[in-house]
């Protein structure tokens, strides 16, 4: 159960950041650049697990969590377009009216 927690956390870590500089800056202090005066450095220690909060992810295990996470989203949208389409009904593709106009002035009887 602890495992589903982490992937849970880690899953919502990829979608609330946008790039992976982004995240590895969520976990860099102010005063880690005060003392490192150097931002690419801070988020390599970051990276290496010297600084930051918890389990890291390496840059390519972010990229295909990212990845997954879009194509589940998307997945959901294509599903969610499927179920709505299908449960309303097509329009006629004449209206009535146009076919009985057409009908008229064909000076068809009947």
């Amino acid at each position: 159960m602890e495992g589903d927690d982490a992937a849970a956390a880690l899953d919502h870590v990829v979608t609330a950041f946008g790039t992976y500089e982004e995240y590895l800056d969520s976990q860099v202090t102010t005063q880690d650049l005060y003392y490192l005066e150097n931002e690419e450095m801070a988020r390599q220690l970051v990276e290496l697990g010297f600084r930051g909060s918890g389990e890291v992810l390496k840059r390519e295990e972010f990229e295909a969590r990212k990845a997954a996470a879009e194509a589940s989203r998307l997945s959901e949208r294509t599903q969610q377009n499927t179920n709505t389409a299908g449960s309303c009904m097509a329009p006629a593709p004449f209206p009535i009216g146009w076919k009985l106009r057409l009908h008229y002035s064909q000076g068809v009887e009947g």
